[in-house]
């Protein structure tokens, strides 16, 4: 039986692992609609390389070649608004499932079948993203102005970007 919030703390920590859980949902789909887009780009010049080559006119490579623009125009949107939802340590390694939707996607458009070592990528990157997901510190912090720039003053950071521009 799930517990029913009692104090403001409560309401606010539900609706944190609610923003959490829509940042995550949002950025799998936009990391899936990315990658399909860029197949479907691939595949409409793979089509308009064909009907050149056989003398057709069609208007279907460019019917894909737009809708595919649509779609990857729209995963990186959902890409964008999803890190006002959840934290990016969280979000960052969750890019990594576009490898898996392009052994996918490669499949069902050009009949790429995939290897042994791209099971077992796969495999490696939902095991990775389940444990960073798990793991990682879900809290979302608010900086006002102030605050960042005490952080980026600090010598930690300084430190940091120097050995950056260093190397």
């Amino acid at each position: 039986m799930s517990s029913v919030p009692t104090t403001p703390e409560d309401v606010q920590n539900e609706v944190e692992q609610a923003n959490w859980v829509t940042g995550v949902i949002l950025n799998l789909i936009g990391s899936f609609s990315i990658n399909f887009g860029t197949n479907l780009i691939q595949y409409s010049h793979f089509l308009t390389a064909k009907y050149k080559k056989s003398k057709t006119r069609s208007i279907k490579p460019s019917a894909i070649f737009c809708l595919a623009w649509l779609i990857f125009v729209t995963g990186n949107l959902l890409n964008f608004i999803s890190f006002s939802f959840a934290t990016q340590t969280v979000l960052s390694s969750l890019g990594s499932v576009q490898f898996i939707a392009n052994i996918i996607f490669g499949y069902l458009l050009f009949k790429i079948k995939p290897t042994k070592i791209q099971f077992l990528g796969t495999i490696l990157i939902i095991i990775g993203n389940i444990c960073i997901v798990s793991v990682a510190n879900k809290a979302t912090f608010k900086f006002d102005s102030e605050q960042l720039i005490n952080l980026f003053i600090r010598i930690q950071y300084v430190s940091y970007l120097i050995t950056i521009v260093v190397l």
